[in-house]
């Protein structure tokens, strides 16, 4: 603490004695010296630690922010030219540099690594990780996590500057099957020993020379061996917790294996958006530069996400994945996963019914098994430089059971029962093949082969019939209903692709597509009428977008012209023909490569799932029942706007991601619920409805200069609305959601580092065509943190303070967390607790709005834990 009052006192008064060095490079031709590398140091000690950077403008300019003082030293660097090696003159003049030029030749002396952090050459940012080293790293994702602007979660995404990075390369081979899968977190520290961003980078697929996208590779520099890491741990404490993490990493010439095994029983996910993207999606598919759309079912963001209210979660994942490379012409990729978890989850509503004078008091109950597995096999074949075929093959399949218990007060008391089951199973396959003629010119064929099937079984028992259907008489007093659902999706899509290199810069490439969807839907009461419904879509579109992706300015512009034919076995969209154009069009100035403003409009339009669709009433869940369906139109239209804006200074550490956009979706469902006393809800769709929302966000990091801390502010603006209807009653759903934080953290490499931070959320719901009051909730949170690293100890001590409220109730808690690990050898022995003060139960509350309801909800939450474990690293 006694560090305390300096660094204050350093944080006011530091930037009175900031100022500019200023300075113009040029090599002996008198050409600019674009991206050379200047430094200042603080004497002539200039092998030592620069305090400040700067790198060169396309015209050889540069500026460098920094403390002026006495005796301070001047280096320019430039590959192939001397080093300029001179003090600092004084006074504020432009300093006017000629270098000269090296006449050794390459191949007639020994490169070495001459700078000490940071080298920018071109697109490639090249940091020298030894700098940043302490020794008391653990794995790859700690040592990366040292440079600034560079994060490691996790589940070992990357990102720099604000910027996901897309590939993550070893000695400059693709080696992990998809993403990093955990390797960061797997690979010893003591393995890295270099580390490379490059913007724009291409792999050596032939389609990437004409992709739109602009893919950042992060390349992992080794000693290049054969090397096996891994790490296995287990730990345990009170109120039987427990944690086990272990992953096994190989590296080799030619072949690369990964394997994680991880489970415990705290609420930490084992299973996330990532990882379902790399085995489920497929992170070379979303690479590829074809548009590919995806979407998370209702099924599957259950598994992703689960429900705020779970207070106890158990869960579990294995994952295998390898690359074999043989051959720069044979590449084969492939991965298995297997997940389940476990959750129980307890929460007390307070729920206002818009349109009813009726407030009940609701209480659920719920105990939810999920599972989920994947196996993925994809082969790269390049027989030649022009030639090159892939094959992708996915299998997956997943299985939800739910069982709740919910009781209603109000108007009304009700007890009820349900138990859901949902399963799906599917299978595709991804073919393409890509020739690339003599003048560069590139002929892609692409075709798609996809097939799932979805089960979902729904029972209800409860001690009042609710809805308006057929309910089967268990006893006395109890009221049983049952039904299952089965759809099935069969997709066949082929594309081709023709792309034109005009004069080294600009892109000319067309497409021509078409897709066949088909839909089988089948719903079976157990007591009832069977209800069997099919839609067909015949897909044509035809593509044209003319680009440009290097220089300072860079664009895209183009349209597709789309005709769609519907076959169904609904009466009214049979037979029925739509077409629609829709342009898409972006614009960018690329000031550098870790600069630059973009803007994108763009148009498109999607389908709406075949339950929708029809005109017979169905059970959708507790209370719930659609009753039939307006809908003409089986697709939705999307419009997007988005401005962007990002500024990564690599010397001063600064970093600017500024990003707005509207959407609109026109042809959206349109829903007409109908509510009665008994709680009961109807439900009818048409498409009626439009979608719109508003979004701002910015995020800024600012380097502290000589100080080594990082100050971030981010803030967030969002608006949504949508049109409804409530007991006849027409309006709007409207949400409003800020949020705005600062924090400030250290990144010395000494012992002692720190952060410190607070931010506030507030969002708010209303619905026009009610009298009834807005949904409002606010919530405000400040941490700290203390970090400690000695050669044998790494410690952390973290303290958060949350409030939470809204007119009906209020929530605070504090949340004290530490960790403390001894490092002996390839050991680990941790005493580790998070939320501490709350290890025997916890409460939260939130507060949301639908159509239907505004609801305040008071739930449990995952109580803390104490735990003492022990690792081996290898």
């Amino acid at each position: 603490m006694r560090h305390l009052a300096p660094l204050l006192l350093a944080l006011l008064l530091g930037s009175a004695a900031w100022a500019q060095v200023k300075g113009h490079v040029l090599l002996d031709d008198d050409t600019p010296a674009a991206y050379a590398t200047a430094m200042l140091y603080a004497d002539s000690n200039t092998s030592g630690t620069p305090t400040a950077y700067a790198i060169t403008s396309a015209k050889g300019h540069f500026t460098i922010q920094a403390q002026r003082s006495q005796g301070a030293w001047l280096v320019v660097r430039y590959l192939g030219y001397k080093e300029y090696r001179e003090p600092l003159p004084t006074g504020n003049k432009m300093i006017e540099i000629k270098l000269e030029a090296d006449v050794k030749r390459l191949g007639e002396v020994t490169v070495e690594e001459r700078y000490k952090s940071v080298e920018v050459s071109g697109d490639t940012i090249k940091f020298n990780t030894e700098y940043f080293k302490t020794g008391t790293e653990d794995n790859a994702a700690e040592v990366l996590n040292k440079i600034p602007g560079m994060e490691v979660d996790d589940n070992g995404d990357v990102s720099y500057g604000g910027k996901k990075v897309d590939r993550i390369t070893v000695d400059g081979r693709d080696i992990f099957s998809s993403g990093s899968d955990g390797a960061l977190n797997t690979l010893s520290a003591d393995a890295i020993q270099g580390a490379e961003v490059i913007r724009n980078a291409r792999s050596n697929s032939l389609i990437d020379d004409f992709s739109n996208r602009e893919l950042t590779t992060l390349n992992l520099k080794t000693d290049g061996r054969m090397r096996l890491s891994g790490k296995l741990s287990a730990m345990g404490g009170i109120r039987e917790k427990g944690k086990s993490e272990n992953s096994l990493l190989l590296i080799g010439k030619k072949l690369s294996l990964t394997s994680i095994v991880s489970a415990n029983n705290t609420g930490e996910a084992v299973f996330s958006f990532s990882d379902y993207i790399r085995h489920v999606v497929g992170l070379d598919n979303l690479l590829s530069g074809r548009g590919m759309r995806f979407y998370f079912s209702n099924d599957e963001l259950s598994l992703l996400i689960p429900p705020a209210s779970v207070y106890e979660s158990a869960g579990g994942i294995a994952t295998l994945s390898g690359t074999w490379a043989p051959s720069d012409k044979l590449k084969v990729k492939g991965s298995l996963i297997g997940n389940a978890n476990q959750m129980e989850a307890e929460s007390l509503s307070q729920q206002e019914y818009l349109g009813l004078e009726l407030v009940n008091l609701h209480r659920s109950a719920s105990s939810t098994g999920n599972k989920f597995f994947s196996g993925y096999l994809q082969e790269t074949w390049k027989p030649t430089d022009h030639i090159e075929f892939s094959n992708s093959t996915r299998l997956t399949h997943t299985h939800m059971q739910a069982y709740d218990t919910l009781a209603e007060q109000g108007i009304s008391s009700v007890d009820t029962w349900q138990d859901n089951g949902r399963s799906k199973w599917g299978a595709s396959d991804e073919m393409v093949l890509n020739h690339k003629f003599d003048n560069n010119n590139l002929l892609s064929a692409h075709l798609l082969l996809d097939y799932n099937h979805r089960n979902y079984s729904y029972s209800l028992l409860t001690n009042q019939p609710l809805l308006p259907a057929s309910y089967y008489g268990y006893d006395g007093s109890m009221y049983d209903l049952d039904n299952s659902r089965r759809v099935v999706n069969t997709t066949i899509a082929p594309d081709i692709t023709y792309a034109i290199k005009l004069w080294h810069q600009y892109t000319l490439t067309t497409t021509l597509a078409y897709s066949h969807t088909g839909t089988t839907f089948d719903h079976m009461p157990l007591h009832g009428d069977s209800l069997h419904a099919s839609l067909g879509i015949d897909n044509t579109s035809l593509g044209i977008t003319f680009s440009k992706n290097n220089g300072l300015l860079r664009f895209s512009v183009g349209a597709e012209a789309v005709a769609d034919s519907y076959r169904s076995s609904i009466s009214d969209i049979d037979g029925t023909h739509k077409s629609a154009l829709l342009p898409k069009a972006s614009v960018g100035l690329a000031f550098s490569s870790t600069h630059r403003i973009d803007l994108t409009a763009s148009m498109s339009q999607s389908n709406i799932d075949l339950e929708y669709l029809l005109r017979s009433p169905m059970v959708s869940g507790y209370s719930s029942i659609y009753a039939g369906s307006y809908i003409v139109d089986p697709h939705s239209r999307q419009s997007n706007v988005q401005l962007n804006y990002s500024l990564h200074d690599l010397y001063s550490t600064t970093t600017i991601i500024a990003r707005c956009g509207i959407s609109r979706n026109r042809f959206s469902l349109k829903s007409h619920t109908l509510q009665d006393s008994t709680i009961a809800t109807q439900t009818i769709y048409d498409n009626d409805g439009a979608l719109q929302s508003e979004y701002i966000n910015a995020h800024v990091s600012k380097g502290l200069g000589d100080f080594p801390a990082d100050l971030n502010i981010d803030g967030s603006l969002t608006s949504s609305s949508s049109q409804t209807s409530v007991n006849l009653t027409g309006g709007d759903l409207r949400s409003v959601s800020a949020s705005a934080g600062i924090s400030l953290a250290s990144r010395s490499k000494k012992a002692l580092n720190g952060n410190i931070g607070f931010s506030y959320s507030t969002s708010a719901s209303s619905f026009s065509g009610s009298s009834q009051r807005s949904s409002r909730m606010n919530q405000y949170n400040a941490h700290a943190a203390l970090q400690l690293t000695l050669s044998h100890v790494v410690a952390d001590v973290h303290f958060a303070l949350s409030y939470a409220d809204n007119s009906f109730a209020q929530r605070d808690f504090g949340q004290l967390g530490f960790k403390v690990e001894y490092r002996l050898g390839r050991w680990r022995f941790t005493l580790r607790g998070e939320n501490v003060l709350h290890t025997d139960n916890m409460d939260w509350l939130s507060e949301s709005a639908t159509e239907v309801l505004i609801s305040t909800t008071q739930f449990r939450k995952i109580p803390g834990y104490i735990m003492a474990g022990i690792a081996y690293r290898f």
